[in-house]
């Protein structure tokens, strides 16, 4: 197993869910991620549904992938090779510690 030492978020619209659960699935970077259904605030409204325009907050999901910091390159070329969408937006922060309570 490759050592995790960052974690990267992609944030989708709720639309984009299980899709992208599949290309995540499918992908060799991402051994396993965490998604939490979240509200996106401000931003980009352009595809929010009258509704979400109306409460001011979009429905999104929030994935979590820690993985190696050398797989994540590969990983945004793929998405954005396959499913590219302006309104998915990521960010990268350092893991400072990993490990199971075994």
């Amino acid at each position: 197993m490759k050592a995790i030492d960052v974690m990267l978020n992609v944030v989708v619209p709720k639309s984009l869910e299980e899709d992208f659960v599949d290309r995540l699935l499918a992908a060799d970077q991402a051994s396993g991620f965490s998604s939490y259904p979240i509200s996106g605030h401000g931003g980009r409204m352009a595809t929010a549904s009258v509704a979400e325009r109306v409460r001011g907050r979009s429905d999104r999901v929030l994935f979590q992938i820690g993985m190696s910091r050398g797989d994540v390159e590969p990983l945004l070329a793929h998405l954005k090779a396959v499913m590219p969408n302006p309104e998915v937006a990521w960010w990268l922060v350092p893991v400072l510690g990993f490990g199971r309570l075994l």
